[in-house]
């Protein structure tokens, strides 16, 4: 598939997955009660990290072999690494099962997150020698067959009248099980035909790959974590109800920033094979088009606002900061989709890494000094102001010491993001969707013409 193609094609399955996410974001916390919904949520955050028990290895296996042919792969090392990987694993998973006998937690929890180690790691490795081959429409397909088997489950709870939260996170295990067998079809499929390279020592060939893709698995870490540090805070200081009331908001976020995190990861093998010149042009491009889609994106928040006030009374709270959390999808999803695929280009993931990590050190640390004061809301801008400081600095490192070519410093995403705060938190719904919706055409008209005559 040519590039164009394939972005588009990663867009439209994208799109079917936020569906489906928008589906299980407001269905779940209708039907379950909020102390089960809690449970799940729980469940769902620390899921999300179960990939960094690799240590890098899926991250380093894209970094390393990108621009490869996929038939060329050493697919004897990524055999037996994987096999190895899934063994330590296995292994691991006994031991929390061990601990979580011996200490005070939600044993149901603990004990699924660790069964659900196996089929993501194979996932997770399965969708990094996708990436690295430049596989996006296997890649793709891949994700929504895993996407749409835990809709079609999660359906079924509900049908059935399920209402207890391990069902469903049986339900997100199962959905990533089938990830064995098509692992052992593409293993049939292609190990075959390739050329077979000398195995490596496995032990060395792990370490390599963890060694270039650990730096690349914290940053993701990191990332993710940012927007969640409130998240955290109110699990150590706050109430399970709190916890069940901000998941809920930050689980909308998610829809988005999933999206962009996808966009982002399947355009690093792309941007590889671009010239420098043409990387920076690229850059400035992809800018402009993620604001004004974003801009538009953000018109979504009425139809939250309706489904909310009309369905999930128990969460109604949740309006008064969600706009404040859902702004962060500017600066984070343009990290995640634009800036760091960059990075890695240019092999400056390090300095990302330090980055972040005072990013990060900087909102935990004044989510923990707020959240007593203020509450959620809090919580809610101090996700805001970390993204936006991390962004603005990792924006500035790149033009001035990577690339050295300062931009011009475009002012108008600023000033519509303060526009889109102002209106959704000031305004009711029918008077926020005419005012910031007509702002959005005119300026989308005035980039239009600015656009055609250059």
């Amino acid at each position: 598939m040519k590039s164009r193609k394939k972005v588009l094609f990663t867009i439209f399955t994208q799109g079917l997955l936020s569906i489906a996410a928008i589906i299980i974001g407001f269905g779940l916390p209708k039907f379950l009660p909020i102390a089960e919904y809690s449970r799940w949520q729980l469940f769902y955050f620390y899921v999300g990290y179960v990939n960094y028990l690799q240590f890098g290895f899926n991250d380093g296996l894209i970094l390393n072999f990108s621009g490869k042919k996929f038939e060329e792969f050493p697919w004897n090392s990524i055999k037996r690494a994987t096999i190895r990987i899934v063994v330590y694993q296995a292994m691991g998973l006994g031991i929390l099962l061990i601990a979580a006998f011996n200490i005070k937690c939600d044993f149901a929890v603990v004990g699924l997150l660790a069964f659900s180690c196996i089929p993501t790691v194979l996932m997770c490795i399965l969708s990094a020698v996708l990436l690295a081959g430049n596989k996006t429409y296997d890649y793709n397909l891949l994700c929504l067959i895993i996407r749409l088997a835990f809709v079609v489950l999660i359906i079924a709870g509900v049908c059935a009248s399920i209402t207890n939260a391990e069902y469903y996170m049986c339900a997100d295990i199962l959905s990533k099980i089938v990830i064995v067998l098509i692992f052992y079809i593409y293993e049939k499929r292609y190990i075959p035909h390739a050329v077979q390279k000398e195995s490596q020592k496995i032990g060395k060939f792990i370490r390599q790959n963890c060694t270039n893709g650990i730096i690349v698995a914290s940053t993701i870490l990191l990332l993710g974590l940012l927007p969640m540090c409130g998240r955290v805070v109110i699990q150590l200081l706050g109430s399970e109800t709190e916890y069940a009331m901000f998941s809920f908001a930050i689980s909308m976020l998610s829809i988005i920033l999933t999206f962009t995190n996808a966009i982002g990861t399947v355009a690093f093998p792309m941007l590889k094979n671009l010239t420098d010149n043409k990387n920076i042009e690229q850059q400035q491009k992809l800018k402009r088009l993620y604001d004004e889609i974003l801009w538009i994106c953000l018109c979504g928040i009425v139809i939250v606002n309706i489904i909310v006030s009309h369905f999930l009374h128990e969460y109604i709270t949740v309006l008064k900061y969600f706009p404040i959390l859902l702004a962060v999808c500017w600066p984070l999803g343009k990290i995640q989709s634009i800036i760091y695929p960059y990075y890695k280009v240019y092999r400056k993931e390090n300095d990302f890494l330090k980055i972040c990590i005072v990013g990060l050190a900087i909102t935990f640390g004044l989510s923990f000094f707020i959240y007593p004061f203020v509450g959620l809301t809090g919580l809610a801008v101090v996700a805001l102001l970390g993204v936006l400081l991390t962004y603005i600095t990792l924006e500035a490192y790149f033009e001035q010491k990577i690339i050295q070519h300062k931009n011009k410093l475009r002012v108008e995403p600023y000033i519509m993001l303060g526009i889109f705060l102002l209106t959704s938190m000031t305004l009711k719904n029918g008077m926020f969707a005419l005012i910031y919706g007509s702002i959005v055409v005119i300026h989308l008209c005035l980039t239009i013409t600015r656009t055609s005559k250059k």
